[in-house]
């Protein structure tokens, strides 16, 4: 009789319960390391006392336990919930996979499980939940590719399964359901194209992908997205022209991508955009953003823009970045004839003045000028190298743009010009240690030592007696150059 009594009054608070949403709820309780929640469950109290839970019509609707220290693999005891709306835990020690039987919870609409150690695939079954509203999957370690059957969903608001390790494609279909309101599946290893068909998310609000392996989308994808307030695209692949946005967008950002050509002045007339971060890639004309209405952050460095593009946008929003463009031009190699005049003119933004132009020759600081002109009267082998320069201006002292690189070679001639060949000098000893000596000059004469690769190392003018003076070179191989005589090699021990 006294047992008897026990029995009853444990099962007590499960009277107003069906018998398998009970048992199914201390399975999920006792699985998940319930004794040890925040907040747990006293099985001896009745279920209105329970922690997260919702019940209608003697069945469980809902479980919300966000950050409630649960631990353990995801129980498969949640299967057996099969009028359950809301499942939401997370923020915990959560393991497993989810289950593959998962189209058994009929009626769900909200399945959260974020910020937990969930690994495997997303099931195929997971597209036969027809009442599905939102998938909160985010920051776990998922994998494998989204499978074909989520497509199915057409009464999905929200998609989130950021922060995995989920490869292959964006399932095609998934953008013609006209619900979608949100879409994040950024921070993972999607490839290929967005699919056409997101056309159709007319009520999409948020469209994030940054931070995948994405190679590209139709240019006028998000052109009639109505209601699309921010898009993040960066980090991915992305190439072709800069995409057409439409009139809602208030937040856009493509930072390291290879779009490329101009940002069209169109873009003026986007009255909500509030952020444009556009940093990274090969963008090379923009308009001047004055007299936007909203416009607060500007970020277009690490793009080809010059200093034309820069100034007209000084003071045009509150916080405006364009530091670290890209080098302007292409890497020029041109050999001069040795005994010539040669210029050279880095023509960069002709129609701005008050610049300043730092000549670099081998990366050493050369010269500054107004102007970038490299003029060399009686071009020879002690003027080759490679050249660039940095500009400059004073009203925009966060910008320092760079040249490409001009390598000026000449060869290294064994016959004087317009003459016969010429006997190549004698030097001894050779190796040599401190000093070497140039047989058969009289007179003094200037020498020029360089490497093998014909790069200028020492510049000096002989004894009378044809001394010169080695000690300071580094052991190795160099070639010796007097004016009008084949180069000679020695050896410097």
């Amino acid at each position: 009789m006294k047992s008897g009594l026990i029995i009853s009054l444990i099962c007590l608070p499960y009277l107003l319960l069906s018998q398998s949403d009970s048992l199914a709820l201390v399975a999920f309780y006792r699985d998940m390391d319930g004794e040890h929640w925040t907040t747990t469950w006293d099985l001896h109290q009745p279920l209105s006392t329970w922690y997260g839970l919702d019940m209608a019509n003697n069945r469980v609707y809902g479980i919300s336990l966000l950050n409630n220290n649960l631990k353990g693999e995801l129980s498969d005891a949640i299967l057996d919930l099969t009028e359950m709306r809301n499942f939401q835990i997370g923020n915990d020690s959560i393991t497993g996979t989810i289950p593959d039987s998962i189209q058994k919870m009929k009626q769900l609409q909200f399945f959260y499980c974020t910020n937990s150690q969930l690994s495997g695939s997303i099931p195929p079954s997971f597209g036969d939940l027809e009442n599905i509203t939102s998938i909160n999957l985010a920051r776990n370690q998922l994998s494998d590719t989204l499978p074909g059957t989520l497509a199915k969903w057409k009464n999905l608001l929200d998609f989130d399964v950021s922060n995995n390790q989920l490869t292959g494609s964006i399932p095609v279909g998934m953008g013609e359901n006209s619900l979608l309101r949100t879409f994040n599946i950024s921070a993972n290893h999607f490839t290929g194209t967005i699919p056409e068909d997101f056309k159709d998310a007319k009520n999409l609000e948020e469209f994030i992908v940054f931070r995948n392996e994405l190679t590209g989308f139709p240019n006028d994808l998000m052109a009639h997205m109505e209601k699309l307030r921010r898009a993040q695209f960066s980090e991915n692949d992305f190439t072709g022209p800069f995409p057409i946005l439409p009139a809602s967008i208030e937040s856009f950002s493509c930072v390291d991508n290879h779009f490329t050509g101009a940002i069209p002045g169109s873009i003026k007339s986007l009255a909500q955009l509030n952020l444009l971060d556009i940093r990274d890639n090969n963008l090379n004309e923009i308009p001047d953003f004055h007299g936007h209405p909203s416009l607060q952050s500007l970020d277009i460095g690490g793009n080809e823009f010059t200093f034309e593009d820069v100034l007209p946008n000084i003071g045009a929003v509150e916080f405006f970045t364009y530091a670290g463009m890209k080098p302007v031009g292409k890497d020029t190699v041109i050999d001069v004839a040795s005994g010539t005049d040669f210029t050279y003119v880095f023509a960069i933004d002709t129609s701005i003045s008050n610049k300043t132009f730092h000549f670099y020759r081998d990366q050493i600081n050369w010269m500054s000028s107004a102007d970038g002109l490299l003029a060399f009267p009686n071009f020879s082998i002690l003027d080759t190298g490679t050249y660039y320069v940095e500009i400059t201006h004073p009203d925009a002292p966060e910008l320092t743009l760079m040249s490409h690189k001009l390598k000026l070679t000449t060869q290294v001639t064994t016959n004087r010009p317009n003459g016969p060949t010429t006997i190549s000098p004698t030097i001894y000893p050779n190796p040599a240690w401190g000093s070497l000596h140039v047989r058969g000059l009289n007179h003094l004469e200037k020498v020029v030592i360089t490497d093998v690769l014909g790069h200028p190392i020492l510049e000096q003018t002989t004894g009378t007696n044809g001394e010169l003076l080695i000690s300071e070179l580094d052991p190795g191989l160099y070639l010796l150059h007097i004016s009008g005589k084949p180069a000679v090699r020695f050896i410097k021990l």
